[in-house]
């Protein structure tokens, strides 16, 4: 039973009052001898058009329609909304054979979490699915972590979404961020990446950050750069050309591999339609030099050919004022020897 106040109605003529030493209070309204709108239970929670259920460790909520609630802590600033789940004291539990939700409001922060659908009465496991920390920052599926001031995020995993402060660039992170300091932090060990668009007159910007332990620092080396002229630079962060490759590192500035057993095509084609070919001094390529009125060094190897993991078979060379072809030549190798006719005595 319960205390119970009913609205005046054409029945009644006026409120009606009916009491008992439960300590639940029920407000009724209706026509008749009403239906129960309010009910207020020992423990002050209420449910509007619905028993609260066993809410308890301090929690008091306000219930509604089949399973929603509102609900706070009464010894911490937080507060709950929820969808088919209550707590008990000790656990989150199922209103309904469904699944169940909560969004917490704690600390400056917001979170969201979810179960997936349960037994009435039984204990809900959640995962959280989504936090707003109190820097603006959105992490989906993950903690955000402390970036660097201003900086607005939404972080998934190891990959990140970054808005930077005061700059007019977009940017995306992989396995890094950046912290209080300015560093970028592996979140985990293995390598990272930034790729950012837009901002500092350069259209697409790529950087890479070797293998490296999470925590630590990681080194951010800008890899390859998009220009707003549509120049390529790959190895250098100010290409001057449509594709400008550079290597400092000994290693080839570019390959060209071909694989498989094709047709009588060439591994790299280079063709003119226009009418340059009929300008001296200038070629389809050009190497060893930036121009064609530019000079390598005398002994600079322009083309080389190796066979046997290494090997130097030929190559064409500048002696310092013209250019030498190199190659071997093994009589093992030669068929149907003659004396040579019509030379140079």
């Amino acid at each position: 039973m319960a205390t119970t106040i009913t609205a005046g109605n054409a029945t009644n003529g006026g409120a009606a009052v009916s009491s008992d030493n439960t300590g639940i209070l029920e407000l009724k309204t209706g026509t008749g001898s009403g239906t129960t709108a309010v009910t207020v239970d020992a423990s002050q929670n209420a449910g509007l058009g619905v028993t609260p259920s066993a809410w308890a460790g301090g929690q008091k909520a306000l219930q509604f329609g089949i399973g929603g609630a509102l609900f706070g802590d009464s010894s911490t600033p937080t507060a709950q909304v929820s969808s088919n789940t209550f707590f008990d004291g000790s656990n989150y539990k199922y209103i309904a054979s469904t699944a169940a939700s909560r969004f917490v409001q704690v600390g400056g922060e917001f979170t969201r979490n979810n179960a997936a659908s349960g037994t009435a009465g039984n204990t809900v496991t959640f995962s959280e699915r989504m936090r707003l920390d109190s820097s603006g920052n959105l992490g989906l599926g993950v903690t955000p972590n402390t970036w660097f001031s201003g900086y607005k995020v939404i972080e998934t995993g190891s990959g990140s979404l970054v808005f930077p402060a005061n700059a007019t660039n977009t940017q995306l992170w992989n396995n890094l961020y950046l912290n209080a300091a300015g560093n970028a932090i592996y979140k985990s060990t293995g390598i990272g990446g930034l790729y950012s668009l837009g901002g500092g007159g350069n259209a697409h910007v790529w950087y890479s950050a070797p293998s490296g332990t999470a925590g630590t620092t990681a080194t951010l080396t800008q890899a390859m750069t998009l220009d707003a002229s549509g120049n390529l630079g790959i190895g250098t962060s100010s290409p001057d050309k449509k594709l400008n490759v550079s290597s400092s590192s000994g290693m080839y500035s570019a390959g060209i591999d071909r694989t498989g057993s094709g047709a009588k095509n060439g591994i790299l084609v280079i063709s003119d339609v226009t009418s340059d070919l009929a300008h001296p001094g200038f070629g389809l390529l050009t190497v060893g030099a930036s121009s064609a009125g530019g000079t390598p060094t005398s002994g600079y190897k322009f083309a080389a050919w190796f066979i046997n993991g290494g090997t130097e078979v030929g190559s064409v060379s500048y002696n310092g004022s013209g250019t030498n072809y190199n190659t071997s030549s093994d009589y093992r190798l030669k068929e149907n020897i003659q004396p040579m006719t019509g030379g140079v005595s």
